[in-house]
Parts: C-alpha cells; structure tokens; sequence
C-alpha cells in the first residue's frame, strides 16, 4: 500500500518537433533497420520529438487543477512538487510512488529518487516517442524493473459531433527492486 506520492509536472505538453512516420522509416532505413511495421501498428501519422536541452513546464493552471482534483478525490499524502531534489525534499516524507513528466532532468530526478527509495514506483508521462522507445534502458540503469509502456487513443469530439485525434500520450510505470 502506497503511503507518499509525489507528484512532479502536470499538463499536457505537445513538443514542437512534429515527424512523420515517413521521417522515421528513412532514418531508421539508412541504418539498414525497419520501423515501418511498427509505425503502422502504433496507428499514428506523426510523432512529437522534445528538442535537446529542453524541459517540459507546465501552466499554473494545470497545477490548480491538479490541487483541486486531489482534494476531490479525497487523496491522501500526495504532494505536488515543482522540481526534484534534495532542497525540495529536505522536510518531506519519503514518496513511496512519484508520478513524472517526462523531461530533460529525467534521468537527474531518477538518479536522486531512486537514492532516497530502492523501492520506490514510478508512473511517467511523455508524448515524446523517442523518450518512450529507450525508457526501459534507463529505467533499468537505475534499478527499476517490472516495466510497462502502453499508450493512450485520446480523442476529442467537436461541437460538429466529429472526432478529432490528439497526440497519443504514453504512460510508462516501473518499480523499484524489493529487498528482504
């Protein structure tokens, strides 16, 4: 049973690097590999790239929202946090679960979270495909294991009773090694 969450990042945030599938099965051609099976599996057109360097921000807004919907659900011990660290977790509990957006400090809040809780879950959210195609590898240099990647048909129904596709989010969870 899970007694701290923290969650760090919230909204949905669409890189600017839109490439199609078309991009993709070039690039991976020239190296004498085939995605083409698998874009077409994944159902999308197009993929969204975070371009090198950047972080992924949120609205105060999304913050608000997300306060408001933990206080209507009643949840317990969920903090939201702005940045992961030690000065931001000096005088917090030791989160059991940590929900991240995934950025580029990704690897920074792992190498920190995973120092203060072996144990701890984690459930992460990208838009970005490359950040979902090699998630394993750097879950596993950390320790996590038990890792599921799935993703999510999002769809939104106009005023004209029309579906219009959004980006796909994925929804990455991986578990801390437990010890006896």
């Amino acid at each position: 049973m899970s007694k701290n969450i923290i969650m760090k990042g919230v909204g949905a945030y669409i890189p600017p690097n839109k490439v199609y599938n078309d991009e993709i099965d070039e690039h991976f051609e020239q190296r004498g590999l085939s995605a083409h099976s698998l874009m077409k599996h994944l159902g999308r057109r197009k993929r969204y790239f975070m371009s090198e360097g950047r972080n992924c921000y949120y609205k105060e807004r999304d913050r608000e929202t997300m306060e408001e919907n933990v206080n209507q659900f009643g949840l317990q011990n969920v903090i939201i946090v702005d940045h992961v660290g030690e000065d931001t977790f000096k005088d917090l509990p030791v989160p059991d679960v940590t929900m991240l957006v995934a950025s580029a400090s990704l690897e920074q809040e792992l190498s920190y979270l995973t120092s203060i809780n072996r144990d701890m879950s984690f459930v992460i959210y990208t838009l970005d495909f490359k950040v979902a195609a090699t998630i394993r590898d750097i879950l596993l240099k950390y320790g996590l294991s038990d890792v599921n990647i799935i993703q999510i048909a999002v769809s939104y129904l106009t005023s004209k009773n029309v579906f219009e596709n959004q980006p796909a989010p994925w929804i990455i969870t991986a578990g801390g090694k437990e010890t006896d």
